[in-house]
């Protein structure tokens, strides 16, 4: 397991050393199926932060389905909703599976927006899910995550 944690942190070091050509060389060497759909949606957002919205929707092709790559969806859907057009990260969140697994990159997406204070990204975000699944996920974790930060923000002011 820390063999693959850090094939993992490798990965995102050559990004910040924005040597992204081995961060895929990398990708391709590891063998840990959720380690590489950890590491591809790292390299995904990458892209996507720097621009190239296609390269980056191409490489999240690359996550897979088990336990644990909802996650690595939600990296892809925040990396979209922050710096790509937002018909592709609607297109992308909505295209997720209704799997407990897939929820949590939805899940990921509503902690973001709440931990960011982004009210306005919240509301269109949960507006712009079709899948009631994903609206349920999505709402009740955006109200737990909100009572979180609202009772750390009180204990804090005490």
């Amino acid at each position: 397991m820390v063999k693959w944690q850090l094939q993992d942190l490798r990965i995102h070091v050559l990004l910040k050393l924005k040597r992204e050509e081995e961060a895929i060389e990398q990708l391709d060497a590891i063998k840990s199926p959720l380690i590489a759909s950890r590491a591809a949606a790292s390299i995904a957002a990458n892209q996507i932060e720097s621009g190239d919205v296609e390269a980056g929707l191409k490489m999240a092709e690359r996550i897979g389905d088990e336990v644990g790559s909802g996650d690595a969806r939600g990296t892809v859907a925040i990396a979209l909703l922050q710096h790509a057009d937002r018909s592709q990260a609607t297109k992308h969140l909505n295209q997720l599976s209704e799997s407990d697994d897939a929820m949590s990159g939805v899940v990921n997406v509503a902690r973001h927006w709440v931990e960011h204070a982004e009210a306005d990204r919240l509301l269109t975000t949960f507006e712009s899910l079709h899948s009631p699944v994903a609206r349920t996920h999505y709402a009740i974790s955006a109200a737990e995550f909100l009572i979180i930060r609202e009772r750390a923000n009180s204990a804090a002011s005490q």
